[in-house]
């Protein structure tokens, strides 16, 4: 029988793995570096990679796997599902400005379509299809790439011989999963450098809604949640995609040591080309990067710091800089420029050189989440228009002192070991 207590539990883990699919990063793989370099097109400096800038109509398309045999072996359902497989076709479809703590805050919503099935299988006896397909809304801070909020819906259904949905419902499920971060969870903490490590602190709210002939939809929850993600590797990710030879694998750990996930980070698409995650009870979830096209850009936008590692409470010189994507210099184009972790907001206007300048104070604000070696690092947003952005990362470490800034404005370098990589 297709609603027996041991498929419902089967029908409902497969449900949630699937959802909770894009959402966190894991590794075990090594491979060597390849000799291709690596584009960095968001590059912070030599070794770093800073924080991507997304664009309205940016696509990632991955091929997915849901690895269901530890827990289906385990679970005692009637099975030979292994797997199940599909694509998820992620875009960026607005930029908004929301709310977050009381500060206005830029930030992409990025829309994901997956459609995942598991072909002539047997579930209790019964021969058919495991058909899937999900819809996935998320918000992600711009400055940091921060996630903010996940939505997922999810519709499964049981497509069998015409008789078989005569006797049951085959319409197994709709289930809306929506998940919402305080702080918002950095699943990467930019810029990144090999050997950077940071613990992620964070409540994870969840509200549930849907129906289902099978299934008891879960009540709402909250969770506090612990994880620790080191970049431990920068080379090959074992996915061959232009430009992506050299990427950073994020590898994410509990509170006990545990591998939970990672993700591969490609410098020239603004995102990663592999995830691996253990989603729960020995499920398996893997998305392989299949295509990617980044929206033209007409207009670019860069930021300059006068000091990308600096002490507390400096006042830094900034130039934002627009061109065309040709290179020209625009003039008189009016630029909007943030800083969330202060709050400051401001607008600026190029000159005939395409650049415009103002002085900001960099605050002695730590980060959401705990960093090994620093007490805080922050993008410095410049936007034209509605979607032409351009982020650079401060990174604040107490143990640097103005003075040495100063010495280094006349061609004297300050070096910081950070996690044992030495940044100038």
């Amino acid at each position: 029988m297709l609603d027996s207590p041991r498929l419902r539990d089967f029908v409902f883990w497969t449900a949630v793995a699937i959802l909770l699919m894009p959402a966190s990063p894991y590794d075990s793989v090594s491979e060597e570096i390849r000799e291709e370099k690596p584009d960095q097109r968001f590059s912070h400096s030599s070794g770093s990679i800073d924080t991507p800038s997304w664009k309205i109509n940016d696509r990632w398309v991955y091929d997915g796997e849901l690895d269901v045999y530890d827990f289906i072996a385990s679970s005692g359902v009637s099975t030979n599902v292994n797997t199940l497989t599909g694509t998820l076709d992620v875009q960026v479809t607005d930029v908004l400005e929301i709310d977050i703590g009381g500060v206005q805050t830029i930030a992409y919503e990025a829309t994901g379509q997956g459609d995942y099935r598991a072909d002539n299988i047997q579930l209790e006896g019964q021969n058919g299809d495991v058909i899937v397909e999900m819809e996935t809304v998320s918000l992600i801070r711009a400055s940091d790439m921060a996630v903010i909020s996940q939505t997922a819906t999810i519709d499964i259904e049981f497509d069998g011989p015409w008789w078989v949905c005569l006797l049951i419902n085959c319409n197994i499920a709709s289930i809306t999963a929506a998940n919402e971060y305080w702080p918002p969870l950095e699943r990467h903490d930019f810029p990144l450098y090999v050997g950077d490590s940071w613990v992620n602190n964070y409540t994870v709210n969840t509200t549930y809604s849907g129906t289902s002939a099978y299934v008891d939809i879960p009540q709402d929850s909250s969770e506090q949640v612990e994880t620790t993600s080191t970049v431990v590797q920068a080379g090959y990710p074992g996915v061959s995609h232009s430009g992506c030879a050299v990427s950073y694998n994020v590898t994410a750990t509990d509170v006990n040591g545990s591998i939970v996930g990672y993700g591969w980070h490609c410098d020239s698409i603004g995102n990663d080309v592999l995830t691996l995650n253990e989603v729960t009870l020995g499920l398996m979830a893997e998305h392989e990067i299949q295509s990617s096209n980044l929206a033209f850009r007409s207009t670019e936008v860069h930021v300059g710091l006068g000091y990308p590692l600096s002490p507390f409470n400096l006042e830094s010189p900034i130039w934002v800089n627009v061109t065309d994507s040709s290179g020209t210099p625009l003039q008189d184009t009016t630029v909007e420029v943030s800083y969330d972790a202060t709050g400051f907001g401001t607008t600026v206007t190029t000159a005939s050189n395409g650049s415009a300048f103002l002085s900001l104070d960099y605050g002695a604000y730590g980060d959401d989440s705990y960093v090994v070696g620093e007490y805080g690092s922050h993008g410095i947003l410049a936007r034209v228009g509605t979607d032409d952005i351009g982020v650079s990362t401060v990174t604040l470490d107490p143990d640097i002192h103005e003075i040495d800034l100063k010495l280094e404005s006349v061609s004297i370098s300050v070096e910081r070991n950070r996690s044992d990589t030495i940044e100038t």
